[in-house]
């Protein structure tokens, strides 16, 4: 280039750097822009909990930092069939914090039962057995006004997971492969197994639901990386008596514990058999009044 004149080589650089910038815009232009909030996925969805059906919460995993400015995005549950069950979410209050990491969406009964607070709250109505929820707004650098685009069509969302096997028989375009499993089983949440490492080129297609969910034990972590615990508890047992019906020297045995129950007095004796149960202290609680009974 050193030996060509100026007049010359100032035209050719100029063509060179016009080349390069129109490259870089047709490259732009073929592919949707990332947004920043789009580098993100669905990592766990849940429907119900120790016979709670109104536990439900969606966490979303950052996959590089700067995906915060979530604002206006929303959070949509669809029916089996595909179509719009309801905006859960419409639109998103605010932004969450710079580094990576993950945020949840959560109901208020999730809040009470995994003792954390979700990062946006919702009314329930993600369907447990069969359907999809999807996440996020259009493939723009900030997301849109809600208003100005369809929250029924899946295409305008971050990312989808449909569920329920073969019972979803709507169209998840994140996932035109088989279906996961239903959104929890009252004990266990619809996690993601498989990280989504090829969907940096934005939009999400090509997953495999079925094979990058599994049913597994609830782990929601909010924003502020604390984390949820979801213990399955159930009734308390109540004590119960067992015996042989039928008549103990004369006196019924179970006519003698109902006596007991309610509230007559006394120890019920025939020539030496007991007619009242003990346990290990020697102290029975029958109809909320506790007996001793003693050798006598």
């Amino acid at each position: 280039m050193r030996n060509v004149p100026m007049c010359v080589a100032r035209p050719l650089i100029v063509a060179l750097v016009v080349g390069i910038a129109t490259l870089l815009l047709q490259a732009r232009e073929s592919q949707p822009a990332l947004a920043v909030h789009h580098i993100a996925e669905i990592s766990e969805v849940m429907s119900g909990f120790n016979g709670d059906p109104n536990v439900q919460f969606v966490e979303i995993k950052r996959l590089a930092i700067y995906q915060n400015v979530v604002a206006n995005t929303r959070l949509t549950a669809f029916n089996p069939d595909g179509t719009l069950a309801g905006v859960l979410l419409d639109p998103l209050s605010g932004n969450i914090s710079l580094n990576a990491g993950n945020w949840i969406m959560g109901t208020s009964a999730f809040e009470a039962a995994a003792g954390i607070s979700a990062d946006f709250v919702f009314s329930p109505g993600i369907l447990p057995a069969a359907g999809m929820v999807c996440w996020g707004a259009p493939d723009v650098s900030a997301p849109l006004d809600p208003s100005t685009w369809d929250a029924s069509d899946p295409n305008n969302y971050v990312d989808c997971v449909s569920y329920g096997g073969a019972s979803f028989t709507g169209t998840n375009p994140m996932s035109p492969n088989p279906h996961a499993a239903g959104a929890g089983d009252d004990t266990l949440s619809l996690t993601r197994s498989v990280t989504s490492t090829a969907k940096l080129t934005n939009p999400w297609r090509n997953s495999d639901d079925a094979t990058d969910f599994k049913l597994a034990t609830p782990s929601p972590r909010n924003d502020a990386g604390q984390a949820g615990t979801l213990t399955k508890t159930g009734p308390t047992p109540t004590p119960t008596i067992t015996s042989t019906p039928g008549p103990v020297g004369g006196v019924s045995l179970e006519g003698g514990l109902r006596a007991l129950s309610d509230g007559s007095s006394g120890s019920l004796w025939r020539n030496g058999w007991l007619l009242a149960a003990a346990v290990a202290a020697g102290t029975v609680a029958l109809g909320g009044a506790a007996w001793r009974v003693r050798q006598q």
